[in-house]
């Protein structure tokens, strides 16, 4: 089930789902969104030549134009190949030229049959591509200097050999069927060079994208030192490169031979420019590290098709080559300045704020602003215990928490919280002054929950785990189904944040964004738009699904007490809904608790009846007024660092207790000044006659005393403050 209209009727929903910048920033983000532009300019090139030309797609000129790409094709793999390894080749096109002689030469005057004229040719490429490599990896010669002075080399030695045997290989004969095959024949109906081609295609794609030595040589392309640091053999993977440039171009080669089976002086001049502006063009980076064979092949297409439109519309030769070099100058700058700025124009629109107009809370004294927090007990913190005595100091750092967003109570009563670290500690003992590393998970642990004793946590950036007494935890799931219509992929979880477990073991949990991750969380209160979803993990199955997605910051989850429905809240949204999983309701959502006075974080069922859920922030009305207006939220994320960005009021801490029907009936609060403790609380968990707290922004756990004749021992209180009416809040300022 989505939702695509907001919960409760208030009529913002569809401006939330309508975010065009957004969309355009993760458009630019996928990896095939660069092959739009070179894929757009060749369907362009093959509409201006079909309306220029008659009969410019006839079956019998695609044929014939199949099996010249097929030749120009491999020599632009070859470019490629050499350009993602980070370096470059510009005598492909001589190299192709003596393969073509080495063809005829074997052939025709020496009456080599083709299964040994083949592989002579081969090596011959592999030969010519190793004495590029040898100096270029590992003389660390200039791969630009170095392949021109072999491009020199080659064609010299190329135009002397023509001088010398030229007549011998015109008055020479082969009655050879398979050398025909090679130069005329067809598989499949498609000439057998272009099914060479792309069968070559296939098997290089799958070596750069599927294989370790294709990441090996992507990462010599996009940093050398950095590779070598990392241990890569990176003098052999370059020479790597290049030997297989060589054997692309002799390939090509051999099949142009068999194809023209002419000496002439012509054959592969200037081919190394044609390829290097169509590899270009098609994506494939001077910068090194980023390509692929498919692009390549989009830019040796089009520049073939230009260059031969050109010709059959009658066009002179020069203009040719004076358009290729302002496609390569075109293709140049756009290649370096795309890559130097993408980020910064995908940051540009990547943030996009809704529009939100949140009500007024509700007057009231039960919601009242007070101190009643400020007597809570400290749990984890480097400080003074309650009777005054030694200081209870933490000398292990790994020890000090970061960021105890949620916590949890075993049924010995000893009290369980996760860090920014990546540590699950356990307290326990006298005053829970016995801490300890209960489980080392990795990353930032946010929600937790008991089932029996096993421990479950969701933990931002790598999914749901559980945790056994022993300490020992293993994943749960870390991927769900991606949701249609989403064009950032979604399956990986990013930001879990708060779950509960139902009476048959189904595990209910929120993820809060899709988006950002746990280092920018903040952004979603500025964005505000449905990037979240709520997720069930059947532990029968094995299986992750979507109950809900399309949700404004999802947080708390909580079962009810027959588990036939789960409490979520949307925190910036300021409300608490009701998903109905069995029963006649089943699938519908309902608003339980709206326009509530702060941002509801996690949600806790209370033992005694009604449920407690933590309050993150306080509401302000110059936040809510900057809800209400997207340009402004999206002029303040573009212009001012990110502690200078107006955002609700974090420095105000709270706890409420909503009864069965979703009604405020007590609240708790530490609002900023002298003595506060507990701000962005996050967690409000109730064991026996104590409230534990959490907070994101904490340093400690908070243990404050609900019911004084249960308790075995009590916090010290600090003097009544006056309540204060939280109806209309002033602006305590933004969190630090």
């Amino acid at each position: 089930m989505n939702i695509l209209a907001p919960i409760g009727g208030r009529g913002e929903g569809w401006g939330r789902l309508w975010a065009p910048r957004q969309q355009l920033a993760e458009l630019m983000m996928k990896r095939w969104f660069e092959t739009i532009v070179p894929f757009a300019a060749l369907l362009a090139v093959v509409a201006i030549f079909s309306i220029l030309i008659p009969n410019y797609l006839s079956v019998d000129s695609m044929l014939l134009l199949g099996r010249e790409f097929a030749g120009f094709g491999l020599v632009a793999l070859a470019m490629a190949i050499v350009l993602i390894g980070g370096g470059i080749d510009i005598s492909v096109g001589s190299t192709f030229a003596l393969a073509n002689f080495a063809t005829l030469f074997l052939h025709l005057v020496l009456e080599w049959p083709l299964g040994g004229v083949i592989p002579a040719v081969v090596l011959l490429g592999a030969f010519l591509g190793a004495v590029n490599g040898v100096l270029i990896g590992f003389l660390r010669a200039r791969a630009l200097l170095t392949t021109m002075a072999t491009l020199i080399i080659f064609r010299a030695t190329y135009d002397l050999l023509i001088f010398n045997y030229a007549t011998d290989i015109a008055t020479g004969y082969s009655d050879s069927d398979f050398w025909y095959f090679l130069g005329e024949g067809f598989v499949a109906g498609l000439p057998v060079n272009l099914v060479v081609l792309l069968g070559i295609a296939l098997l290089g794609h799958l070596v750069l994208s599927r294989s370790r030595i294709g990441w090996h040589v992507t990462a010599v392309g996009a940093g050398r030192l950095a590779a070598r640091h990392a241990g890569l053999p990176v003098r052999s993977l370059v020479c790597g490169t290049y030997i297989t440039s060589g054997m692309l171009a002799a390939l090509a080669g051999m099949f142009y031979a068999a194809r023209i089976v002419s000496p002439s002086r012509d054959a592969g001049l200037g081919m190394e420019m044609e390829a290097l502006t169509a590899v270009v063009l098609g994506g494939v980076s001077l910068l090194g590290g980023k390509g692929s064979m498919g692009r390549a092949l989009i830019g040796a297409l089009t520049v073939l098709l230009l260059t031969n439109g050109l010709v059959r519309y009658g066009v002179e030769a020069g203009v040719n080559f004076l358009l290729l070099g302002v496609l390569l100058l075109i293709a140049v700058g756009i290649d370096v300045k795309w890559l130097k700025n993408l980020h910064r124009a995908i940051a540009r629109f990547y943030t996009d704020p809704a529009p939100v107009a949140l009500k007024a809370p509700a007057a009231g004294s039960v919601a009242a602003l007070n101190h009643d927090l400020r007597g809570a007990y400290f749990i984890g913190f480097r400080g003074q215990d309650f009777l005054g005595q030694e200081d209870y100091i933490l000398d292990d750092r790994e020890l000090r928490l970061a960021a105890p967003e949620d916590v949890a109570i075993d049924a010995e009563g000893r009290v369980y919280t996760g860090t920014a670290g990546g540590l699950v500690i356990r307290y326990s003992g006298p005053h829970f002054s016995d801490r300890e590393v209960f489980a080392n998970i990795g990353g930032q642990v946010r929600g937790l929950a008991f089932r029996g004793a096993d421990l479950y946590c969701c933990v931002a950036g790598l999914g749901l785990y559980r945790v056994r007494p022993d300490g020992s935890h293993d994943l749960l799931t870390n991927r769900t189904g991606t949701t249609l219509l989403r064009l950032r992929d979604d399956s990986r979880l990013i930001l879990p944040c708060d779950l509960d477990i139902g009476p048959d073991g189904l595990v209910v949990f929120s993820e809060s964004s899709v988006r950002y991750d746990i280092g920018s969380w903040i952004t979603e209160a500025i964005e505000c738009r449905p990037n979240g979803r709520l997720l069930a993990y059947d532990p029968a199955s094995g299986r992750t699904r979507a109950l809900l997605n399309r949700l404004v910051f999802p947080s708390g989850v909580c079962f009810d007490a027959d588990g036939r429905s789960v409490l979520f809240a949307e925190t910036w949204l300021a409300r608490i809904s009701r998903l109905w999983l069995s029963g006649p309701r089943a699938g519908q959502v309902e608003t339980f608790a709206d326009d509530l006075p702060g941002f509801p974080a996690n949600i806790n069922a209370d033992p005694e009846g009604g449920y407690w859920i933590g309050i993150l922030a306080l509401r302000t009305p110059v936040h809510e007024l900057a809800l209400r207006h997207p340009g402004l939220r999206y002029r303040m994320v573009r212009r001012l660092p990110g502690d200078e960005w107006l955002v609700p009021n974090f420095n105000c801490g709270g706890a409420l207790h909503l009864d069965a029907a979703g009604a405020i009936t007590r609240a708790l609060w530490d609002p900023p000044g002298r003595g506060q403790n507990y701000p962005a609380i996050t967690s409000a968990r109730r064991h026996g006659a104590y409230l534990y707290l959490g907070g994101i922004l904490n340093n400690r756990i908070g243990r404050i005393t609900l019911d004084p004749s249960q308790a075995e021992w009590q916090s010290p209180n600090v003097p009544s403050v006056p309540p204060v009416d939280i109806a209309a809040p002033e602006p305590a300022g933004a969190a630090e």
